[in-house]
Parts: C-alpha cells; sequence; structure tokens
C-alpha cells in the first residue's frame, strides 16, 4: 500500500525558562533578610559600613575619623548580640584592619542582613541578627577590578582585585586594599596647658584645635587559589589572609 500522510503545523505560545539567582534564592528563604547588591555601587569609594547603615533596621555609627571603631546596631541590638561573616566565616577572629568602614564596598558581591531569627549555619547566639558579606564567586577567565580615592585631612584608600580561571578549573584570586588618614581634623574641646608651675585645664572653655599624632593606615591582602567546577567539588579553594595596622 501505498500512502502519503498530511502535514498539520501547530504553533505554541511563548515558554520561558527562568533559573534563580544565588540573591532570589536568599530573598526566598523563610527569614526576615534584606539584601543589598553592590554592583552598581562599585565605581564609588563608598565602605560597607555606609552601604550597610542604609539598610532598614541597622544602624553604623563610627566613633571618630579613619581607623575608628564602627559600632553596629541590629533591630535594637548591639555588641556580641551582633554577628558579622564573610562567605559565613565569623570576622570574630579577624583583626581590626577587617573593620566594616575599612572594607571597600568592590570587595563584596552582595551583603545580606538577617533580622531576629537566623539560619542555623550562623549559629544560635546572635539575638539582634546576622550580616553576611558574600564575595564574587562567579567562574571568570580574567578579570581586574581597582579603584582609588583622595579625599581631606590627607586621606588615600585603594583597592585592587585581580583573578583568572582556567580550563582545568585551576583559579586564583588576589584581593587587597588600603587606607590612610592624617586624621588632623579640627575638634572643639577643652585644652590641658602643661607648664612648670602645674597643668591647668578649664573645662568650661572649649577651644578650636586641630587633632595631631592620630594618623591611621592599615593593609589588608587576601588570597585564594584552588579549584572550581570539578567532580570532587564545585568549589576547592585554599586561603590565606594578611592584615596590618
Amino acid at each position: 500500500l501505498k500512502f502519503e500522510m498530511q502535514e498539520d503545523s501547530q504553533t505554541l505560545n511563548e515558554v520561558v525558562v527562568k533559573g534563580l539567582s544565588p540573591a532570589e534564592k536568599v530573598q526566598r528563604l523563610a527569614y526576615n533578610v534584606s539584601l543589598v547588591e553592590t554592583a552598581k555601587l562599585k565605581s564609588t569609594t563608598m565602605d560597607l559600613s555606609n552601604v550597610i547603615d542604609k539598610i532598614s533596621g541597622v544602624k553604623i555609627r563610627s566613633t571618630g575619623g579613619v581607623g575608628s571603631e564602627a559600632n553596629v546596631t541590629l533591630n535594637g541590638f548591639s555588641g556580641r548580640h551582633v554577628k558579622i561573616f564573610i562567605d559565613g566565616v565569623p570576622m570574630d577572629g579577624m583583626s581590626s584592619a577587617f573593620g566594616l568602614n575599612n572594607i571597600p564596598v568592590n570587595f563584596a558581591e552582595r551583603i545580606e542582613v538577617y533580622k531576629g531569627v537566623v539560619p542555623v549555619g550562623f549559629g544560635t547566639d546572635a539575638l539582634g541578627g546576622v550580616i553576611n558579606i558574600v564575595t564574587n564567586k562567579k567562574k571568570r577567565k580574567w578579570f581586574l577590578d581597582t579603584s582609588y580615592s583622595y579625599g581631606s585631612f590627607n586621606t588615600h584608600k585603594s583597592y585592587v582585585n585581580f583573578g583568572q580561571t582556567f580550563r582545568s578549573g585551576l583559579m586564583y584570586e588576589i584581593n587587597a586594599f588600603q587606607n590612610y588618614s592624617d586624621n588632623d581634623y579640627y575638634v572643639d574641646t577643652y585644652v590641658t596647658h602643661f607648664s612648670p608651675d602645674g597643668n591647668t585645664t578649664d573645662k568650661k572653655k572649649i577651644e578650636h584645635v586641630k587633632r595631631f599624632n592620630d594618623t591611621y593606615h592599615n593593609e589588608a591582602v587576601i588570597g585564594k587559589v584552588g579549584w572550581v567546577g570539578k567532580p570532587f567539588a564545585d568549589r576547592l579553594l585554599f586561603g590565606f589572609t594578611y592584615s596590618n595596622m
């Protein structure tokens, strides 16, 4: 028998397949979490404290100029009740060179702020919440990101981040930043006058004077080397951290 089949064409509606980015996955978690992506801020001279301070429920107060301590308040809690992490690793053991007001915004891909109840992986003693700084984990053949800024009181801030991922899966990455300032700004305070006849302090008399001997500088380098996208591990990295203040 010889026969011929008739053609019947059908037009289907458009089908869109969309995956979730890591940021969208975080926002869908059953936690009270605020998230800031830093892609639009990488060309600025902001540090992480400037960005986090704009998140609802978070307040960061510096006690002075460059290098001063940053006090974080989250949902009314502060001190040991607020924990800060970098890629899930607590910053408690790091030097003050890694303070939030020292780390440039280029260092982070996004910032996650968990308020109140936090994922169990961050521990159970953070009554106020957790701030998790997430660095870039994308596979990139070669990249270089650098910035430099100069400001009042001879303030210099610089940052460089470069790395490479080879076809074999071998990768390396270097993050380095530094901050320097003379901190010789003017303050209104009482002054103690020293003389051979004795020291005098009139606390009712406020004088407009310039600070001195308050120079601050710090340097930090974070290095990573390892493999990505291998059968034995998605990411297997060895890192080192150096800081000086």
